[in-house]
């Protein structure tokens, strides 16, 4: 099966970090601007492309192989939510915020296996870190 070709080969961190860096760097600082309010923000990015770049960024982004090759006009979905995190709280009241990202093929939710265990939405910061590390070759 093609598919199962296709993400066999481009599962391994250092390959597909050298195929996917700079797409999915992209992705990650969009993903984290506006945090503190003095980045300029914008609330939706559009990229376009092929069917195997997707296989490539989801094989990048750790995310479950779907059961089928991505059919014409695909779209992943990369969607970032915030959550107040209540066992952070510091002496001044403030909450910490941290970002989610979850990731669809055509509204299909796929796992990611960032952090060893698969879950529907990874922490944005957990996810930096990972994709950090193996972008410098420390597999992780």
């Amino acid at each position: 099966d093609e598919t199962v070709r296709w993400f066999s080969m481009l599962r391994h961190p250092i390959l597909s970090s050298i195929a996917m860096d700079t797409m999915v760097s992209e992705i990650i600082q969009n993903a984290h601007k506006g945090r503190d309010g003095n980045e300029e923000f914008y609330p939706l990015h559009i990229y376009s492309a092929h069917d195997s770049t997707l296989i490539g960024l989801m094989c990048a982004l750790r995310l479950e192989q779907p059961s089928q090759w991505p059919e014409y006009a695909s779209a992943l979905k990369i969607e970032i939510f915030e959550v107040e995190c209540e066992e952070e709280n510091n002496s001044s009241g403030f909450k910490r915020i941290r970002r989610y990202c979850r990731f669809s093929l055509n509204d299909t939710i796929l796992s990611c296996t960032v952090g060893g265990a698969s879950s529907e939405a990874v922490c944005l910061d957990e996810l930096s870190s990972v994709l950090y590390s193996c972008r410098n070759g420390i597999e992780v």
